[in-house]
């Protein structure tokens, strides 16, 4: 029930995204980014912690507040996340919307 509520949390704040709501968050590509396309990261409040609206290239880092990520159009698809900062070792492919522990992945790279 709560990964249910979880989810619909993070969609509910993703269509406000789109219809034009604003999120006082930190971008990782731009603090002034306004375009609801890209990847999204979200603490446990859905709050977006950060934003990407074009897949980054190579390991890039995951917030670590972040429980859950979702991503709309801009090429992203599908990811490979690492337990370590330095995207090696094992990973698990996630497409893109997921929930998670905060601090359960700690780096990420888009998979073409």
């Amino acid at each position: 029930m709560r990964k249910t509520t979880a989810i619909g949390s993070a969609l509910l704040t993703a269509t406000t995204l789109v219809l034009g709501g604003g999120a006082s968050a930190a971008s990782a590509a731009s603090a002034n980014s306004s375009d609801p396309v890209g990847l999204y990261f979200f603490d446990a409040a859905r709050n977006v912690v950060a934003h990407y609206p074009a897949p980054p290239a190579g390991c890039t880092p995951v917030p670590a507040t972040a429980t859950l990520h979702a991503a709309w159009d801009a090429g992203f698809s599908r990811f490979q996340f690492f337990g370590t900062a330095d995207c090696t070792g094992t990973f698990t492919v996630l497409d893109t919307l997921r929930s998670y522990s905060a601090g359960r992945f700690k780096s990420f790279v888009p998979i073409p």
